[in-house]
């Protein structure tokens, strides 16, 4: 039900602020970060919580938030600093000098932005930049490129160790797979996705 709310509603709020700007509120309207806490009010008054289950759920969020939002300031404070200090466009120039095989090679760096951070957020905060400007010294399609890293780092947040670990502890203790069979076949099946990307990008670019 939550994500059929959120699904729902940014479908929704993009098409309607594609017929109409709504005097330039179409970045706030179609906006998760609107839709996100949008959500969670819906779920709460749907599904009926009692006092004593509203409480345990606000604490269980609150001690959750820190482990995520203090790595993800993290990585944004890492991606703004490379980008002003120009890290971002050495990195680039190094990259550029593979020629047009880094176009290949760029959804790899994404996906290994979403391995290790388990955001995507994340991931784009510290290589978006470099990827764009990678592109530009490339003469290939900036908006292709960053889609690219992009769309691979959302793929490969799943296989982030912290992701795994998360999706085992809902499941039934007694039905519980191995962590190692579950990285195993979801590195496989990402190793194949990234490969589909390389070639998609070769081709598209």
């Amino acid at each position: 039900m939550p994500y059929t709310v959120l699904v729902t509603g940014l479908l929704l709020a993009t098409g309607l602020t594609r017929l109409h700007p709504f005097a330039g509120l179409s970045g706030l309207l179609d906006s998760p970060a609107l839709w996100l806490p949008i959500t969670c009010v819906v779920a709460a008054v749907v599904l009926r919580f009692d006092a004593g289950r509203r409480e345990a759920t606000i604490r269980d969020a609150l001690g959750t938030w820190p482990v995520v939002a203090v790595p993800t300031a993290g990585f944004l404070l890492l991606g703004v600093l490379m980008a002003a200090t120009g890290m971002s466009t050495a990195l680039a120039q190094a990259a550029s000098a593979l020629g047009h095989g880094y176009v290949a090679l760029s959804p790899w760096i994404g996906g290994l932005g979403g391995f290790v951070t388990g955001s995507n957020t994340g991931a784009n905060s510290m290589f978006a930049t470099a990827q764009g400007e990678t592109a530009r010294a490339l003469g290939v399609s900036v908006l292709h490129l960053v889609a690219m890293q992009n769309t691979a780092a959302a793929a490969l947040t799943m296989a982030a160790p912290s992701r795994v670990l998360m999706a085992l502890a809902l499941c039934p203790a007694d039905a519980r797979p191995d962590r190692r069979q579950v990285m195993l076949v979801v590195l496989t099946a990402n190793a194949v996705m990234l490969a589909s990307f390389s070639v998609l990008a070769l081709v598209t670019l």
